[in-house]
């Protein structure tokens, strides 16, 4: 974000120089046909700062193009942040105060996990060339999905890659595949050990949170009705540690949700996009050995 700052301000640096930020997010309608809409700050080498709005179905769709472009060449793509239809849907019906907040909550995670996956696209030596990918960050119109891709065409496609891979054996001569997909299965399997424990962590630290808020508007209600003063006193100052302490479990909540959960959620996505490029050799030697 500094080095973003710098280009605003006119800063030169390299041509080969990247920085991609989503600045803000904007509620567009009401209701089942409400959305939502990033807006993207790109600055690019010596080019000039650009501005674009997108909805969370351009950045799949962007995804979509870029995996048929670079995962048949066994390209490892990052991978984009996945749908959540409970969260979506909290978004376009929620109305009370509980809901708002979450939904403040989910936008905000979106938001922070798409503008990693655009960083992460720029970094990667192949994909940040990309024509779809420079489009998709300085052209008003967002890259439409291939035809070939959607509807009947598509899901006929999706069922042969899924009967390829359920049917598909390679006798593995190559030891270093076989390390590798030993290795990254093993850390697949323990990264999700450790987020259902820091899922786990994040739904005590909240439960924290809403009982010292309550034990503490509780000590404030009795000290208003003590007589004596020195107890009042120090029954308020209880009152008033128990809403701090409220704060601190909600701050900790937060940091563990979103500095430690988000980050092992990142590298699960990670090693998943790792499987695909596996996937995509084994289906390669397939038509390979068809075509023997």
């Amino acid at each position: 974000k500094q080095w973003y700052q710098r280009r605003v301000r006119g800063d030169k640096k390299s041509k080969d120089s990247a920085c991609i930020e989503i600045s803000s997010y904007t509620r567009i309608g009401e209701g089942y046909n409400s959305y939502i809409v990033y807006t993207i700050q790109t600055a690019l080498g010596e080019a000039p700062k650009t501005t674009v709005q997108r909805r969370f179905n351009d950045f799949f769709v962007l995804h979509q193009l870029i995996v048929e472009n670079y995962l048949p060449r066994g390209v490892i793509v990052p991978p984009v942040p996945e749908k959540n239809f409970m969260g979506t849907a909290k978004v376009r019906f929620g109305g009370n105060n509980e809901n708002i907040q979450d939904q403040s909550l989910f936008i905000k995670r979106r938001k922070a996990a798409l503008e990693r996956y655009l960083n992460r696209l720029m970094a990667h030596h192949l994909i940040s060339k990309d024509e779809t990918l420079r489009r998709f960050l300085q052209e008003e119109d967002a890259p439409r999905p291939n035809p070939n891709a959607s509807g009947i065409k598509g899901f006929m496609k999706n069922m042969e890659t899924m009967v390829t891979k359920a049917t598909a054996r390679i006798n593995e001569v190559d030891e270093w595949y076989e390390d590798k997909q030993g290795h990254i299965l093993e850390m697949e399997e323990t990264l999700k050990k450790i987020l259902a424990v820091v899922d786990n962590i994040v739904a005590d630290r909240r439960d924290l949170v809403a009982k010292s808020a309550a034990f503490g508007a509780s000590c404030l209600h009795l000290g208003e009705g003590e007589d004596n003063a020195s107890l009042r006193r120090a029954i308020t100052k209880l009152s008033e540690l128990e809403n701090n302490l409220s704060t601190v479990h909600s701050e900790m909540a937060d940091s563990d949700l979103f500095v430690f959960g988000e980050t092992v959620k990142d590298y699960i996505s990670i090693i998943q996009a790792a499987k695909a490029a596996f996937d995509e050799r084994v289906k390669t030697f397939s038509v390979w050995e068809s075509s023997q």
